[in-house]
């Protein structure tokens, strides 16, 4: 039954059982359209979180992004991957024996160890 029968139905007797149908139907349709909407705000978000992820880039497991030539690390691994967030890796020191720098997260406190690529390198794969 169409919402306009419904409408008619009630226009001709004022029935009851015609008015419970019409809320019933106005509340399903309600109900439909906040769904809509959420999926349309699912949906907005799921392709902001791919553009995202399509600016970040691996140099030499060093995580960097290339959308914003300003804020573009390096960044943690793991901050980035668990929980969405850009945490920019700080320099603490370079290993003794292995002459490697050692980068810490200040979120996690996770250690990026490793010989940090050159701002030549870096600017030739972002750019």
């Amino acid at each position: 039954m169409s919402i306009q029968n419904i409408i008619d139905t009630v226009k001709q007797f004022g029935s009851v059982e015609a008015t419970k149908e019409l809320i019933d139907l106005q509340q399903k349709m309600l109900d439909a359209q906040q769904e809509i909407q959420s999926l349309r705000n699912e949906n907005h978000a799921l392709k902001e979180e791919i553009i995202a992820n399509k600016n970040m880039v691996d140099i030499d497991d060093f995580l960097y992004n290339k959308a914003n030539p300003a804020f573009r690390g390096p960044f943690c691994h793991g901050c980035w991957g668990i929980e969405g967030k850009l945490v920019r890796i700080i320099f603490q020191d370079t290993h003794q024996k292995s002459h490697n720098q050692v980068y810490i997260c200040p979120a996690c406190k996770g250690k990026h160890g490793s010989i940090a690529p050159s701002e030549e390198r870096i600017d030739k794969i972002l750019d």
